[in-house]
Parts: structure tokens; C-alpha cells; sequence
């Protein structure tokens, strides 16, 4: 009976110890050998009954624990099987053929503007974008771009749009100019406001064909930092890791009518910065709203991103958030499919699959979107101790209740006994 009393014992125990881990069971599944080197996994959260194409977004702190150019993204099932999988990514796309114009009818009236009109030639071609190249080096101004196809009779195809450099800053500006698109031959550029004779040197047209990308927040929101100079108001960003991307900066602001300046910075160190874009921000009556700088995607830990107010007042209420073009992950599967995520091997080296090629990219990117559990690491045991030493009570608890068993049995053989 004794021995009866101490196996049960023993058993809850046992149970008290593996209960945590039966029911971890079904989110972090033992791995076989080959993967327990990648460090981290997720669980791909589906619906048990879906069956063919999913995707689901990359998060930002995959990034800081991948390497670089994500080759160790693995996916696996419930049995540690590969799944071939696809990234894909929608970035900005552009397709421009710039063409030199001629330029006549330079002038300016002082006080309103300066003036140069654009002759596109006979073509008859579409166009909806202008550059200026001019000598001056610190100007911000707005720009009238009107068409005629008669070199008399002007339609405004833009009322308002900003150009800018600050050489001094080291600014190189933007001095790009969308429009409505037209085929009108001449072109009609006034600098507003430009105080004199503002050089227009050169111009070139486009019909530009640039896509929008898809954006997403990034996690980490930008903080206003308070060491900035006088007449600048500056962002940073740390997120504790390296290599994590954006493509874009959102500003807001209470402040009614303004037009700034603004430059996005990246570093690996937070000491030696790298200029990942710049560009104008306003609110404005006739120009409208823009509160958006997009560049090129770039990568690092710490971001900075800076205002210039020069001598104008700061702006009311301003913040910042970056932004990303997502990554997404494809992968085929089946109803209740388990699978995973795995990520975070420095010495993986890029997988490659057919999948790409069997499946179409519109298939792929019109695939229900589905969600990532939180990370988990893959081997948990090999870091953490029993279960039972992070739960002590537990134990002394099943000690207890066998002491009470014993107990037990003992006053009932000596009642027996009697």
C-alpha cells in the first residue's frame, strides 16, 4: 500500500513538472536537429480549415535578428518538415525618360515672380513632371507650372509646388515638379515670391510613371530629442537592434499653414550618421498637403530624423513616425497545418525553392493576409532550467500531499494493527 501511496506521489510530481510543457506543446514543437541553431521561431497563426495560398507580413524585430538579406528565414511544420516559401515586396516603382527642353521668354516681375517658358518641340508626346536646374544654392519656393498650345493661351496644370536647396546644410533640394498631365507643346514656369531674378538654367520633361509603394508603421515610434540646435526640431529612434528598414517618414502637426524642410539620417553606432533622404513638408492653402517624405529603403538601429525652422517658429504639436515597405512571406498550406517561422542562424545561407516559380507573383500578393505569434525560442530547454525550479511551490506542494499520504496510510495501519 506504501508503494501504491509513494508511485502516485511520484506522479504528481511528474505531471506537476511536464504540465507547462504539454501545453507549450502546440505552439513551440520540439525541433529536430537541423534547425535548433536557428535562435528564434513564431508560429503562424491560420485558420485550421484554410487550405491553399497565405502571407503574412515580415515584423520589424525579424530584421534585427535575421541576417541582412534574410537568409536564414526558414518555414517549417508541425514536423519539422521545409516549406518553400516566396518574399515579396512592392516598392516604389519608376519609369521616367527625362528630355532637354528649350527655354525662352526668361524674365521676372519683381516682387511676384520669375519666368521661363519650356518649348517641348512637335512630338505631341504626354508629359506630367519638370526639373529646373538652377545656380542658386539656399531658396525655398513655390512654383506656377501653366500649359498652352499655342504659346497664348495658359491653362495652370500646377498652382503651387515646392523646390528648395540649402547647400549650407547640405541640402541638395528637390527641384522635381509634378503636374496634370498634358500635350501641350510649351510649359510655363513661374518662381513665386522669389524676391528678384530667380535663374531658371535648364528644364527637362518626363511622363513620370512612379508607383506608390505600400507603407506600414514601423513599432517604434520617434521621440523628440532635445539636443538639436536652435532652429532645427529633431527625431530619434532607437529600436535595440540592428538592420531594421524604412522608406518613409509621416510628420503631423496642429499648426495651419507652414512649409520645412526635412532630412532622415540612419547609423549602425548612433554616432557616425548616413543621409537616407530629405524633402519638403507643408500645409498650404493652394498647394494642399504633403506630410510625407518617402526615400529610398534603408537600413539601421538608430534614426534620426531633423526639421528646419530657420527663423519661422517651431511647428505645434509635431510628431514622426517611420515608415516600411513590407516584406511579405508566401507559403502553400494545408487544413490544420501547423507551421513556423524560423529565423536568427548566422550561418544559413539563402534557400532556394521552385515555389517562385510555380506560383504567379498577383496569386501571391492577393493571398489572405494572415498574423505571427510572438517570438519564442526554438530551444528553450537548452537555456532554461526544470519548470520546476522557476515554480517551487509546485514541488512543495506535491511534498506536502505526500507527506499527508504517508501520513494517512500510517495511522490506518495502526489502526488495523489494533
Amino acid at each position: 500500500m506504501m508503494v501504491f501511496a509513494v508511485v502516485i506521489v511520484a506522479a504528481l510530481v511528474q505531471s506537476a513538472a511536464l504540465a507547462p510543457e504539454q501545453q507549450a506543446a502546440g505552439t513551440n514543437l520540439p525541433l529536430p536537429t537541423q534547425w535548433q541553431r536557428f535562435s528564434e521561431s513564431r508560429r503562424i497563426i491560420t485558420d485550421a480549415a484554410r487550405s491553399g495560398l497565405i502571407r503574412f507580413a515580415l515584423p520589424s524585430d525579424v530584421y534585427g535578428k535575421s541576417m541582412p538579406d534574410l537568409a536564414d528565414l526558414r518555414v517549417v511544420d508541425a514536423s519539422g518538415a521545409e516549406i518553400p516559401f516566396a518574399v515579396d515586396q512592392r516598392l516604389r516603382s519608376t519609369s521616367v525618360a527625362w528630355t532637354d527642353a528649350s527655354l525662352s521668354e526668361r524674365g521676372f516681375v519683381r516682387g511676384r515672380y520669375s519666368q521661363a517658358v519650356a518649348d517641348l518641340g512637335t512630338g505631341g508626346g504626354l508629359h506630367n513632371a519638370l526639373a529646373i536646374e538652377t545656380s542658386a544654392d539656399e531658396f525655398s519656393h513655390w512654383v506656377e507650372v501653366a500649359s498652352s498650345d499655342d504659346d497664348k493661351t495658359w491653362r495652370i496644370v500646377r498652382a503651387r509646388a515646392p523646390i528648395y536647396r540649402f547647400l549650407s546644410d547640405g541640402l541638395q533640394g528637390h527641384l522635381a515638379i509634378d503636374f496634370d498631365a498634358t500635350r501641350d507643346r510649351w510649359l510655363r514656369i513661374r518662381v513665386l515670391d522669389a524676391g528678384g531674378d530667380f535663374p531658371i538654367d535648364a528644364c527637362r520633361v518626363a511622363n513620370d510613371l512612379t508607383s506608390t509603394p505600400e507603407l506600414k508603421a514601423v513599432e517604434a515610434r520617434l521621440k523628440i530629442a532635445g539636443e538639436a540646435p536652435p532652429q532645427e526640431m529633431r527625431f530619434t529612434a532607437d529600436f535595440g537592434a540592428p538592420n531594421i528598414p524604412a522608406s518613409a517618414v509621416r510628420f503631423a502637426t496642429t499648426t495651419p499653414e507652414f512649409y520645412r524642410t526635412a532630412e532622415i539620417s540612419v547609423s549602425d553606432d548612433g554616432e557616425s550618421w548616413n543621409d537616407a533622404g530629405q524633402g519638403d513638408i507643408y500645409r498650404d492653402p493652394s498647394a494642399g498637403t504633403s506630410l510625407v517624405v518617402q526615400f529610398p529603403e534603408a537600413r539601421g538601429r538608430y534614426w534620426r530624423v531633423t526639421i528646419y525652422n530657420r527663423n519661422d517658429r517651431p511647428l505645434q504639436r509635431a510628431s514622426a513616425s517611420l515608415l516600411a515597405t513590407p516584406r511579405y512571406v508566401s507559403i502553400r498550406v494545408t487544413p490544420h497545418g501547423v507551421y513556423r517561422l524560423l529565423y536568427g542562424n548566422p550561418t544559413a545561407t539563402a534557400p532556394q525553392y521552385d515555389f517562385e516559380t510555380l506560383t504567379s507573383a498577383d496569386a501571391r500578393n492577393s493571398a489572405p493576409i494572415v498574423s505571427l505569434g510572438s517570438a519564442i525560442a526554438t530551444n528553450p530547454a537548452s537555456n532554461a532550467g526544470p519548470w520546476t525550479e522557476s515554480h517551487p511551490i509546485v514541488l512543495w506542494l506535491a511534498l506536502g500531499l505526500a507527506v499527508c499520504v504517508l501520513a494517512w496510510l500510517a495511522v490506518g495501519a495502526m489502526r488495523s494493527k489494533n
